[in-house]
C-alpha cells in the first residue's frame, strides 16, 4: 500500500487516496470488477441518473467555389 501520511499532505485529499487504495485492493486492482461493483450499487439505489448524450458525427466540409 502506498503511504499518503505525509505531514504537508491534505487530510481529505489523504482520506480519499486511502478510500481509492482499499477500493482498489479489495477488487484486486481490476478496473473492470471495480466498475461492476459501481454500477451494481449505483443500479441498487432506485435513482434515476442522467446519461451523457453522444457526440453527433461532425458535418462533411463543402467545397466553396
Amino acid at each position: 500500500m502506498i503511504d499518503y501520511d505525509t505531514p504537508d499532505e491534505d487530510p481529505i485529499i489523504a482520506e480519499v487516496r486511502r478510500a481509492r487504495e482499499e477500493i482498489a485492493a479489495e477488487f484486486k486492482y481490476d478496473l473492470r470488477l471495480i466498475m461492476e461493483e459501481a454500477m451494481r450499487r449505483q443500479s441498487s439505489t432506485g435513482r434515476t441518473y442522467a446519461t451523457p448524450a453522444a457526440n453527433p458525427a461532425p458535418e462533411p466540409a463543402t467545397k466553396v467555389g
